[in-house]
């Protein structure tokens, strides 16, 4: 019973040190974290030396590092149970109604790492309107994909108001983050890996552009998005005012 509670915790280390989801629903990652985990229990390894027999798959899996390192810690350290009432109160503090806070928090989709990061995020957006917003869009999520796609964006969300402007409202559109910010700019928040033009990216485009322009707000967009674009998708969106920024994962505040 004791090897089988150390196990849990050794899981925690691995993953908070290698920037991997320990609850993810990947079914080699789990397999090899718990042979690793479970031969630390037993052997007393170090997180060094037991990564040493892990496959290279495993290993190219846990180098994917997406959280700074005081959320590393806490994700280390805290079991889901005491995640949970972290993200309750900072929640709470941010005005996102208990209701509200409780779907998000039950939600199959996301894993206590993907809230914790989330909920981290929108509390770095210290003075913006419309965090509550940014909850009930995380609804929408239908799977593990999804979920990442709004840690993501949320993710986003943060290092450009800490890193390009202030923020000053989040405004959801057709199931996208958008948001006011103090440059007199809006930012369009997206995780894609390759972004192309077709006819429903210029419908959203067209949309979006006139529905902010409708409700008193800056239409001048601009695109930050984890991935790339193709060129044909970079001229027609800078013709209609939307300037893309790619790959800006490497470069958010929260990232490392």
């Amino acid at each position: 019973m004791k090897q089988a509670l150390q196990v849990s915790s050794w899981k925690r280390s691995y993953c908070a040190d290698m920037g991997c989801d320990v609850y993810s629903s990947n079914k080699v990652l789990q397999q090899e974290l718990n042979r690793i985990a479970w031969a630390a229990a037993i052997g007393g390894l170090t997180v060094s030396g037991a990564t040493t027999v892990a496959s290279g798959g495993a290993v190219l899996a846990f180098s994917l590092t997406r959280t700074a390192d005081q959320l590393n810690e806490v994700l280390r350290s805290e079991p889901p149970s005491r995640l949970r009432i972290i993200n309750e109160e900072k929640m709470k503090a941010m005005g996102v109604p208990d209701a509200l806070a409780q779907k998000f928090l039950d939600h199959p989709a996301y894993t206590p790492r993907h809230q914790t990061l989330i909920v981290a995020a929108l509390e770095g957006l210290n003075g913006v309107k419309g965090r509550d917003k940014y909850i009930e869009l995380c609804l929408r999520a239908g799977d593990e994909v999804g979920a990442n796609f709004y840690q993501n964006v949320a993710e986003i969300l943060r290092g450009y108001h800490q890193k390009s402007a202030r923020l000053t409202e989040i405004v959801p559109l057709l199931g996208v983050a958008g948001a006011t910010a103090s440059n007199g700019r809006t930012l369009v928040a997206v995780a894609w890996n390759l972004g192309v033009f077709d006819q429903g990216v210029d419908q959203r485009m067209e949309y979006g552009s006139q529905e902010f322009a409708a409700r008193g707000l800056s239409n001048k967009f601009d695109i930050w998005t984890t991935g790339g674009a193709t060129p044909r998708l970079k001229e027609e969106a800078q013709a209609r005012g939307f300037n893309i920024v790619e790959y800006v994962g490497k470069s958010v505040a929260i990232t490392r």
